[in-house]
């Protein structure tokens, strides 16, 4: 897994080396990618309930949108994932709906399991086609499942930027939080899966 470090101002803005972060070819295009940060201490609210988290979490997060040089190639791939899972996700909440409000509950576990699948989808698939990134610090973030050549060419871009703005060493990266990914992912299998078992326990007629 390749890494790189960029500054938020320099994501922010775009102003970063014509280089795909995916193909490594030559960029002709950018695509936005919203990078977020939790601090460590929501999590602890969990022990009082979901909702003091869930508040915690839209007030404390910190977002930025990071305009991502990528190639026509890249640019094709981004277009026929969010294409794909548009479809499944509508494709699986059509199947719940029919399957509630027809009584059938062989439609509503098709639907969920195909719920299931399109979240396993955007899981996977994002790591092909978008870069990941994590805040290393209030002005730094890393960079992962990114192409080498772009890494290479990032690392020298901010590098000189550095010397010519007269900046510090830019913080080590640590790679992936991946920790916060599986987390993520289980809970909203967990969601997905408690809404099966009530509607399933639930008295039909």
């Amino acid at each position: 897994m390749v890494h790189a470090t960029a500054s938020v101002e320099d994501l922010k803005s775009g102003h970063l080396p014509s280089v795909c972060a995916k193909t490594g070819e030559p960029a002709t295009g950018f695509s936005t990618v919203r990078i977020s940060h939790l601090p460590g201490w929501t999590w602890i609210l969990l022990l009082f309930g979901i909702w003091p988290f869930l508040i915690a979490w839209f007030f404390a997060t910190r977002r930025i949108d990071a305009s991502i040089p990528l190639s026509d190639l890249a640019l094709r791939r981004v277009r026929a994932y969010t294409l794909t899972y548009a479809v499944l996700g509508t494709l699986a909440l059509a199947l719940v709906f029919i399957g509630l409000f027809g009584e059938h509950p062989s439609l509503v576990w098709t639907g969920i399991i195909t719920l299931l699948v399109t979240l396993l989808f955007i899981a996977v698939g994002w790591l092909f086609v978008y870069p990941t990134g994590r805040f290393l610090d209030e002005d730094w973030i890393s960079l992962s499942f990114v192409d080498e050549r772009f890494a290479t060419a990032l690392n020298r871009w901010s590098s000189e930027s550095n010397v010519e703005a007269g900046q510090g060493r830019r913080p080590d990266d640590g790679g992936t939080n991946w920790k916060v990914v599986l987390l993520a992912f289980v809970v909203g299998v967990a969601v997905l899966y408690f809404l099966s078992l009530a509607y399933c326990s639930s008295p039909s007629g």
